[in-house]
């Protein structure tokens, strides 16, 4: 589902039903039990939770610490020295020192990931500044949303009270690489949701798609021979 650009303070609720209108100008109308997919970067937007790089001032921790990252092909993580400010912002520099540590011990195992279970508090949803993103976001850093399930829960009761349809919402963290459900209203299969977006169909440049509308089709019934095998 494309939509505007988002920018802080808009209404993400109004913009995913902008959405869901134009998809039914195109014939294709939300049902009861279909699941919309959100990007938690468009939710962190809406909430202001994205400041631009030249607006920030790291400090000489998250300068050096920056430095240790190892960068994947999707962006920078943590490699840069305003997303590692962001990450002590929301951990502390204590926390985000224990994860580092953490990390260099068990890194020489094949141990992945720990950095991140160590430092918790939605480090790991840091999105900093890249190419691949839509401007002014190329040279944006962003923090995780807030409150993601309860983000999810207002979203399903607005869409239910403009379309009369009952629908699950997933906030997801996709990229080229992994995905992840931040949080989901009742009865939504997180396995379902992982497996649906594990190629990350809303993309992560210039799609402008943050919004996704997934429903459960039947699988095609299985043609009947007319005679029987022996």
């Amino acid at each position: 589902m494309r939509s505007k650009v988002l920018v802080p303070g808009d209404d993400i609720a109004a913009a995913i039903i902008t959405g869901l209108e134009q998809l039914a100008r195109d014939g294709i109308t939300v049902e009861d039990r279909d699941l919309l997919v959100v990007s938690e970067k468009s939710l962190a937007i809406s909430q202001g939770r994205s400041v631009p790089v030249a607006d920030m001032h790291p400090s000489r921790l998250a300068r050096v610490l920056s430095r240790l990252v190892t960068r994947s092909g999707t962006g920078v993580g943590l490699g840069h020295p305003s997303t590692m400010q962001l990450a002590i912002d929301e951990a502390g520099a204590p926390r985000i020192l224990l994860a580092t540590a953490a990390s260099a011990v068990t890194r020489p195992f094949g141990l992945r990931g720990v950095f991140y279970r160590v430092a918790r508090n939605g480090v790991n949803a840091i999105d900093g500044p890249s190419s691949l993103n839509l401007p002014p976001y190329d040279t944006w850093a962003t923090k995780a949303p807030l409150d993601s399930a309860g983000a999810a829960l207002r979203i399903a009761r607005r869409v239910a009270e403009h379309t009369g349809r009952h629908v699950g919402v997933a906030i997801i963290d996709a990229n080229d690489m992994a995905a992840e459900v931040l949080a989901a209203t009742d009865g939504v299969s997180v396995t379902d949701v992982l497996a649906v977006v594990a190629d990350n169909p809303l993309g992560q440049s210039d799609e402008q798609t943050p919004f996704g509308l997934v429903r459960r089709v039947a699988p095609a019934a299985v043609p009947v021979l007319a005679g029987a095998v022996r």
